[in-house]
């Protein structure tokens, strides 16, 4: 197991993989893992039934493990599962299932056990994690205009490409067409500012780790243009975002850290934000939301790649996550020990905030 390896040993740095390789090593281990009476499933990635998207799946049984696949295209965080599976409610006289699972993490996806677990959320011995190192998952709305323009039809699947990760470029074989692209041209913007692409948290590792694109106190350069704005400027910034909100909650639910039994956004009693949508409403949420992540976000964008009408919500997080950093040295989810900040008291701690 390892905890908090947020560097890179050059013996084992790599900057490009071997996806069927590591897929085939990924399917192996899950086999191993599933003669175990102990173990109730395990979580990973397969090919979804639409375009270049990836859908989570969980193997029960050693003959489905044809399905796990890894890609580039795997950019679902699996962190979320669980708590939304593992916490349903019991059928009266049901007897609890005690057996483990296993998941497939990401350096981001484990940041969200990570942070789980340091708020007691399930029992480490509950859960064996799979960790793979990410070398950049790519975005379909950066790659579908490049297969446009390549002559490649646009209802193809995933399972149609033959991707070759060559370090800073991937090569893509469709049929009978072969092309290439960097890197940062067809990934999400989120993988260009990672700073954990390396599973933080694992049990079993099954690719040699990566270098981080991204370090420490970069990343922040929107943060900086939205504080320069006056306080009018930044209000009518943000009330054009939020008027499009739609109230679906797809943010909160795909969130890893939001996983309260009841969310006090739905409740009735007393009902602290009214269930209209309208721009008073939306606020409250999206303000009430980005508090309760405050020194929890573990920075997964998993809230912004699924808002249906993209308001740029890690531009709020990354706010806040700045502030926490700054004010208290303390970054979630990279320590399973380590106590939320908020739920610690430092005597030495600044408190400039306090009027």
């Amino acid at each position: 197991m390892a905890d908090k390896d947020t560097g890179t040993d050059p013996a084992q740095n790599a900057g490009a993989q071997d996806y069927q390789a590591i897929t085939l090593k990924l399917r192996d281990e899950v086999k191993k893992l599933l003669q175990n009476k102990d173990m109730k499933y395990v979580i990973g990635w397969t090919a979804g039934s639409y375009g270049l998207r990836i859908s989570p799946v969980f193997i029960e049984d050693p003959k489905d493990l044809d399905k796990l696949v890894w890609s580039p295209f795997c950019i679902n965080s699996l962190a979320v599962y669980p708590t939304l599976e593992e916490k349903l409610p019991l059928p009266r006289g049901t007897p609890e299932d005690t057996r483990r699972i296993g998941i497939v993490v990401k350096g981001c996806d484990s940041r969200g056990l990570v942070q789980i677990l340091s708020e007691k959320g399930f029992p480490r011995e509950h859960v064996v994690i799979l960790g793979i190192p990410c070398t950049g998952q790519i975005d379909p709305d950066k790659f579908l205009p490049l297969l446009v323009d390549k002559g490649v039809a646009k209802n193809i699947k995933m399972t149609d490409i033959d991707v070759t990760d060559q370090n800073d470029k991937f090569k893509f074989k469709i049929n009978n067409i072969e092309f290439e692209s960097a890197k940062a041209e067809v990934i999400y913007d989120k993988c260009l500012t990672c700073k954990y692409p390396n599973p933080i948290l694992f049990d079993i590792q099954l690719a040699p780790q990566v270098e981080p694109r991204a370090k420490a106190g970069e990343g922040y350069e929107k943060v900086a243009e939205l504080s320069s704005m006056t306080d009018d400027e930044r209000w009518a910034y943000w009330a054009e975002k939020f008027e499009r909100c739609i109230r679906c909650y797809a943010c909160r639910d795909i969130c890893p850290v939001c996983y309260c039994k009841e969310c006090l956004t739905e409740k009735w009693e007393p009902d602290w934000i009214n269930k209209s949508k309208n721009l008073t409403e939306n606020t409250m949420f999206h303000i009430t939301r980005a508090l309760h992540l405050a020194g929890r976000c573990i920075d997964c964008h998993e809230c912004e790649r699924t808002c249906p009408v993209g308001i740029p919500l890690l531009e709020i997080y990354k706010r806040i996550e700045k502030e926490i950093i700054d004010q208290f040295d303390y970054e979630p989810g990279l320590e399973s020990e380590a106590k939320p900040v908020f739920s610690t008291f430092n005597p030495d701690d600044p408190g400039q905030f306090i009027l």
